[in-house]
């Protein structure tokens, strides 16, 4: 009977386990990087101006104007795909909660509506125009653009919160668009 006691204080004894400093962590903490940024760029109407003006390829800037120009049709919280004029820009993109949550609703039931097959669409023309540019800041700019609009994945989300912050930030990242678009119109 003594043996069976010593046992099980020998055995208790090495269950003890030593307390946890709470306090004391020397992990580092993993915060997640936002998904969603501001767009931090400025776009430089100057540097538009002077490249488009004074560049002599005719062929290869129509090639760029039309793939600017397919960048900047935009879609309204309405569901509405159009390239809004300077002057309503504003307004094209301001909305009700309802209107946000109608454009969720068509495009979270197939996957595939207007916002998403227009917002897939952007990156590619932005990459294939900066392709054809040989300036190396508007080639930055429209590669930033282009990067930013592949981290929207409107056909990944079906939160409507979420749907709400990726709308803001694909709205930022549209008005630069146009303002290049607008830039470069008539020329």
């Amino acid at each position: 009977m003594v043996f069976i006691i010593a046992i099980n204080m020998i055995t208790d004894e090495e269950s003890i386990e030593e307390p946890i400093d709470l306090e004391k962590n020397d992990e580092k903490e993993i915060t997640p990087e936002p998904k969603y940024n501001e767009v931090e760029i400025v776009i430089d109407t100057d540097i538009y101006s002077n490249y488009f003006n004074n560049e002599h390829n005719d062929e290869t800037i129509e090639n760029v104007i039309e793939l600017i120009e397919r960048a900047a049709k935009s879609v309204s919280p309405s569901g509405e795909v159009k390239i809004p004029k300077d002057k309503n820009l504003n307004s094209f993109f301001t909305y009700s909660n309802d209107e946000l949550l109608g454009l969720f609703q068509k495009n979270n039931d197939n996957s595939q509506g207007e916002l998403i097959m227009v917002v897939a669409d952007k990156p590619f023309a932005l990459q294939q125009a900066a392709d054809l540019i040989e300036d190396e800041q508007i080639d930055k700019d429209l590669n930033y653009l282009a990067d930013e609009l592949f981290k929207i994945e409107f056909y990944q989300i079906s939160d409507f919160a979420e749907f709400s912050t990726a709308y803001e930030k694909y709205v930022d990242i549209q008005k630069k668009i146009l303002k290049i678009y607008y830039t470069i119109e008539y020329m």
